[in-house]
């Protein structure tokens, strides 16, 4: 009788134990029920965690798996920031009228572009380089073109005396010969003197319109020749400081170019007042940046509207 009770009382708390376990595994299985259906209830209804905050419900969160495709969809969808084209500076603009300033190669300012001045220079047969001490009041104005992007001419503004003209460079050998080959290159005294010239497209001959390029970020204008074969070479450009000539001009080899000046010259010539055609010794590098009109503007106000075609 005693086993028989014991026997009893040892199956009674087993299965006590099992309910118990079973009851908590549903318990468990209750809580993710009943939180599966509250979130689809409500992403149905449009319910946000306020409304059932407000109504004793819990504030619920996806399950993780769906909460990280959740976030991931999000790093992956535009906003305005991320779509937005990015802001770039412009370029500053760049008036098509002004003035073309000179410098040497330590990037002083020796002056501006001018064509026959009635004084400083006595035989200038090309564009001189005008010092600023001189004055404003004959300094020439260029125009150039919207599209910079090949060689371009440089239309000269404002000149009767060759309206339509372009700041071109027209070719001799050192003996001052026009006959050809109209080339320059490193080891030749030949030069090509910046003078007005017509038109012309990028091409071999003994006066070229369609020299320059211009550098948008600093304003500097190069020159490149192009030689009889078509082949383009990057010219120096110089000015010849002697007090007769003051011509600007191209080289291709400005240091076989003086000298030969010095052969003709004969002895030093330290002040630059010896006669020597076509080039002196005195002649130096220099570089050309646009500068645009004064910041008062031109001393005559009608000067750009003087455009070439």
């Amino acid at each position: 009788m005693k086993l028989s009770y014991l026997l009893r009382a040892f199956f009674f708390v087993a299965f006590l134990s099992f309910v118990s376990s079973k009851a908590i595994y549903d318990i468990h299985a209750l809580d993710r029920l009943n939180a599966s259906e509250l979130l689809a209830t409500q992403r149905s209804r449009g319910m946000t965690n306020a409304r059932m905050l407000a109504q004793g419900l819990k504030r619920l969160q996806p399950p993780r798996p769906l909460a990280k495709q959740i976030v991931e969809g999000k790093k992956k969808r535009g906003n305005p920031v991320d779509t937005a084209h990015k802001a770039k500076r412009s370029e500053a603009p760049v008036s098509s009228c002004g003035m073309i300033g000179a410098r040497d190669s330590a990037l002083q300012s020796v002056g501006f572009l001018d064509y026959a001045p009635p004084f400083f220079y006595r035989n200038p047969i090309a564009f001189v380089v005008q010092p600023e001490e001189v004055g404003t009041e004959n300094y020439d104005y260029f125009d150039l073109p919207v599209d910079t992007s090949d060689l371009f001419s440089i239309g000269v503004e404002y000149y009767f005396s060759f309206s339509g003209a372009y700041l071109g460079a027209s070719w001799r050998s050192f003996s001052g010969s026009s006959a050809g080959p109209t080339s320059l290159s490193p080891g030749s005294t030949n030069v090509a003197f910046l003078e007005p010239v017509s038109l012309s497209t990028p091409g071999p001959g003994e006066s070229q319109s369609s020299i320059w390029s211009l550098n948008l970020a600093t304003l500097e204008l190069t020159a490149t020749w192009t030689n009889p074969d078509g082949s383009r070479f990057p010219a120096t450009i110089f000015w010849d400081a002697d007090e007769d000539d003051g011509n600007v001009g191209l080289t291709g080899d400005l240091d076989a170019v003086i000298a030969a000046a010095k052969v003709q010259e004969g002895a030093p010539n330290p002040f630059c007042d010896a006669e020597a055609n076509p080039v002196s010794s005195c002649a130096i590098p220099i570089r050309l940046f646009y500068r645009g009109l004064p910041p008062n503007g031109p001393l005559d106000p009608g000067v750009c509207d003087f455009l070439n075609p």
